[in-house]
């Protein structure tokens, strides 16, 4: 609940910040109200601090111009969720390129101890081995991984990319196209750039390599968010308004009256569980439907085996 509080403050000085001359009000409650923002900041666990430490880190570098303290908040950031911080790494890079040697020098030195706070003991409980940690998540992405650059071709790949799709049309709702549009300008824009290059390496992994659910998405959400209200920004006022109004009220209502599919087997749940959950492998196993199996082209799974024969 902290980090939700507090990501909603950050987002909000982030933004009058960026946009000054603009209230930043909607865009903030927008953002508040994203689904995605919204069950991770309230439910989610470690996602939840994605939803602070995102926008906190734009605000600190893209704003502050402060790259000590960006490294400090990118290294807290990363012993959340250390994916996000790899993710978040070129964007890192992209910036330190404005900031002398010294600087540079320094804000590597307060990553490395932070990280290292975290870091080795992590190593400790896998078993002493610095590495350790790293080879253990490559092993699990690697046994996880559905996407097309991992070969899976065809239906199997299609099939576990919607989940991806969908999570990144509940992180933004109704202002994706606005997303997408505001980072077309990357060209003319340096905010667009930055932007672009923040949230382009994690959307890439998840959409070609390593399909997952909208929870994975939280980190990204100011940062579209960031280009969604550039875009709208050159809209006079009243359109301004009523685009936000219609976006927040649609995030609202798919918060208030969305509900899970309940827990009885049926053909109608296959499908969606098919579609929606993040591998096909356990609503194969619920099923036991060897049709679905082949279909998915699930049937090389050691564990799904039985099933299609």
């Amino acid at each position: 609940m902290a980090f939700s509080v507090a990501g909603v403050a950050a987002f909000y000085l982030l933004t009058s910040r960026l946009f000054p001359g603009l209230s930043p009000f909607w865009l903030s409650l927008a953002y508040t109200c994203s689904p995605i923002v919204w069950f991770s900041a309230d439910i989610h666990s470690s996602y939840a601090a994605m939803t602070f430490f995102a926008p906190l880190l734009i605000l600190v570098l893209e704003v502050e111009r402060r790259f000590v303290w960006g490294c400090v908040v990118w290294a807290l950031m990363t012993g959340f969720r250390p994916s996000d911080g790899v993710f978040v790494l070129p964007w890192m890079l992209f910036h330190s390129l404005r900031f002398p040697w010294k600087q540079r020098l320094a804000g590597v030195s307060a990553a490395i101890a932070i990280v290292a706070a975290w870091w080795v003991p992590t190593a400790q409980r896998y078993g002493g081995s610095l590495l350790l940690p790293l080879s253990s998540s490559q092993m699990q992405v690697h046994e996880l991984a559905q996407g097309v650059l991992t070969g899976h071709l065809g239906v199997h790949a299609a099939v576990n990319a919607v989940p991806t799709v969908a999570g990144i049309i509940m992180t933004w709702g109704l202002l994706t196209p606005a997303v997408y549009l505001g980072a077309t300008a990357w060209k003319r824009s340096a905010i667009a750039r930055s932007m672009t290059i923040f949230l382009l390496p994690g959307l890439a992994f998840f959409l070609l390599y390593y399909f997952s659910d909208g929870p994975y998405l939280a980190y990204i959400a100011a940062a579209g968010m960031v280009l969604a209200g550039m875009y709208l920004a050159n809209r006079p006022p009243v359109t301004q308004r009523t685009i936000y109004a219609v976006a927040i009220s649609a995030s609202v209502l798919f918060m208030i009256f969305a509900r899970p599919a309940n827990g009885k087997p049926s053909k109608l749940r296959a499908v969606t569980d098919a579609y929606f959950v993040r591998y096909s492998v356990p609503s194969l196993k619920e099923q036991r439907d060897p049709r679905l199996a082949k279909l998915l082209g699930a049937c090389h799974d050691h564990t799904v085996v039985g099933i299609c024969k």
